[in-house]
């Protein structure tokens, strides 16, 4: 892999199931000499009912944050809302097996990103007074879908800010 400076990133061999889905990301290690990769497999299947697959990554340096998912649509469910457990920066935490998919309800979620209290610890403490809204999140039925925050969670810059991305994995 060549940045636009035509600078080796990355060098190696990689082997792939054949007919396999990956998602492959690189991400910065927060040393400027230094890029990680991490490889995931996309080994769900589609659900073509009320729910879908998501897999929640955290790609913001130096934290360990959760997601709270609050459902819009009102279905009927026995919940509408759905807490993710806070996770390391992956850059403590590459190893593929420890980023699952788990299955959601459909609908346009508001989405807040909060800081777990009880760091280093790895008992997750829900600490409300860390909320932050992200943005609105819509999850359609027979789509699976890669969900992450990025960015520094300090920051003051617009472009270096926490921010919430998804995209579709199939």
């Amino acid at each position: 892999m060549v940045n636009e400076n035509s600078n080796t990133l990355l060098s190696g061999n990689a082997s792939f199931e054949q007919l396999g889905q990956y998602s492959i990301f690189v991400y910065d290690t927060l040393n400027s000499k230094s890029v990680s990769l991490v490889t995931l497999q996309n080994n769900q299947t589609i659900i073509a009912d009320t729910v879908t697959y998501i897999r929640y990554l955290n790609f913001s340096p130096g934290s360990y944050l959760g997601l709270k998912l609050i459902n819009t649509r009102k279905f009927n469910y026995a919940s509408d809302t759905v807490i993710i457990d806070p996770v390391l920066f992956i850059g403590y935490d590459p190893n593929p097996a420890s980023y699952n998919f788990f299955t959601v309800h459909i609908g346009n979620y508001n989405v807040f990103a909060y800081a777990d209290s009880s760091m280093p610890n790895l008992n997750p403490n829900h600490d409300t007074s860390k909320f932050r809204f992200m943005g609105l999140l819509k999850l359609d039925s027979m789509i699976n879908y890669n969900v992450y925050l990025q960015g520094f969670v300090d920051s003051v810059s617009a472009t270096d800010s926490l921010q919430l991305r998804s995209f579709r994995v199939n």
